[in-house]
């Protein structure tokens, strides 16, 4: 399936980079005799090059159990036959970066695919075998391949694109995408799909009536830390609190605030574990040089699990701090429990920490000076071992999985709306 490349910058890179080492092992399985796979078999696919992997892959899990929504597992391996042929940018000079970035990372990828066949063919794999895939290798594209569209028209009107990759600024998504679906294009968009709700459902509802698939890269959602989290709410006892921080120095926007930049990511991960049913908000904003750089937001959420449990808080607060004026970086989620606490770092190599702690108060005697007595209990910190997969991998194959079903996830349409909205309400002045 060939697909381009719309905006080439820091993301287009990572896209760029992603699409290249997935068709590639798309070919390396090809050439054991593999042929792929088919995102009709992805519960049962079996890509994973170790027992840990397929492990891994077993445990993957998508499932968004508070919306009833579907269920889709997702290989640790996302091997896929999307081949990228070509990139428009509306500056010649990014599309030049593009195509030179494209040649180095064809061999760089070929290359190391080729060591790893060296290594595993005394192991595992017959000569015959690795000699196939070395071949195959070596007939990949180089970089005449990526062709460079003069208009965006251009790229619309090549038919053998079947799908388009947006990774343009935001206030460009909509218009981008709603031609690319015209032209009969299945599209990845970055995040957020669009600036407003209503053009948000327009893109949806286009999609839908063309039978095309409009996957937004809500990133974190494909992370596996966030998906552990998922799996394992109930450790933490009732939740007390999130606190997350999402801070580093620019990138300064006119088109986006910093709420609709970075407070974006923590949303979708609150939506994801909790949905996100807002009660209440208040936003306190800081203005530096006419923008919206510095945010802090506390969100009353409510709790779906209170419907099961009596005895847990019917709602969930969360505070989310958001700057473009930070010298640092820093992305940390803080989700503290009565039994457990867990902070996700993304920054961080172990990215998530599990801490056995938590506060018992107990009642005491009448006469007592004190009528209830708290005590804190302190345990180990433990750090779930997850996949090393990359959460942007993950996206881009569960797109090319919605195209091979033929179906959008109305889980994550719902949840990409659901987002939308309370950007809305709560960026809203």
């Amino acid at each position: 399936m060939k697909v381009a490349l719309v905006g080439y910058g820091y993301w287009g890179r990572n896209v760029l980079k992603a699409l290249i080492k997935q068709n590639l092992a798309y070919k390396a399985y090809q050439a054991r005799g593999a042929g792929g796979h088919d995102a009709d078999d992805v519960d049962n696919a079996d890509l994973a090059e170790s027992k840990s992997a397929r492990d891994s892959k077993n445990r993957a899990d998508f499932t968004k159990s508070t919306h009833n929504a579907e269920s889709k597992s997702t290989p640790e391996s996302t091997a896929l036959d999307f081949e990228i042929i070509g990139v428009y940018d509306t500056d010649m000079a990014q599309c030049l970066a593009a195509a030179s970035d494209y040649q180095a990372l064809i061999q760089e990828g070929t290359e190391s695919i080729k060591t790893k066949t060296r290594a595993n063919s005394t192991k595992s794999n017959p000569p015959e075998s690795a000699f196939a895939e070395s071949t195959l290798l070596d007939s990949a594209p180089n970089q005449s391949a990526l062709h460079i569209y003069p208009t965006f028209e251009d790229l619309l009107a090549d038919e053998c694109v079947e799908a388009v990759f947006i990774i343009t600024p935001p206030q460009t998504h909509y218009t981008l995408a709603k031609r690319a679906l015209q032209a009969r294009k299945h599209i990845f968009v970055e995040k957020p799909l669009a600036t407003s709700l209503k053009e948000c459902a327009e893109l949806y509802a286009l999609a839908s009536k063309l039978g095309l698939i409009v996957h937004c890269d809500h990133i974190f959602l494909y992370a596996p830390a966030v998906e552990w989290l998922k799996r394992h709410l109930a450790i933490f006892g009732e939740v007390l609190y999130v606190q997350a921080r999402r801070i580093n120095l620019g990138l300064f926007q006119n088109s986006v605030d910093v709420i609709w930049d970075l407070a974006l990511h923590d949303l979708s991960i609150l939506d994801y574990l909790w949905g996100l049913d807002v009660r209440s908000h208040h936003t306190l904003r800081t203005q530096y040089q006419g923008f919206d750089a510095l945010a802090d937001i506390h969100l009353e959420l409510k709790n779906a699990s209170a419907n099961i449990n009596a005895n847990i808080s019917a709602n969930i607060n969360a505070n989310i701090s958001v700057s473009w004026l930070s010298p640092i970086k820093v992305r940390e989620m803080m989700i503290g429990g009565a039994k457990k606490t867990a902070i996700y770092d993304e920054t961080k190599s172990e990215k998530l920490a599990i801490f056995d702690c938590g506060i018992v108060v107990q009642d005491v005697a009448k006469d007592s000076l004190y009528r209830q007595m708290v005590q804190y209990h302190l345990g180990e910190v433990s750090h779930p071992t997850l996949p090393k997969i990359l959460p942007l991998e993950r996206s881009i194959y569960d797109f090319y999985a919605q195209i091979k079903a033929k179906r959008m996830r109305a889980w994550l349409t719902e949840h990409t709306l659901r987002v939308v909205g309370a950007l809305e309400r709560i960026s809203s002045k």
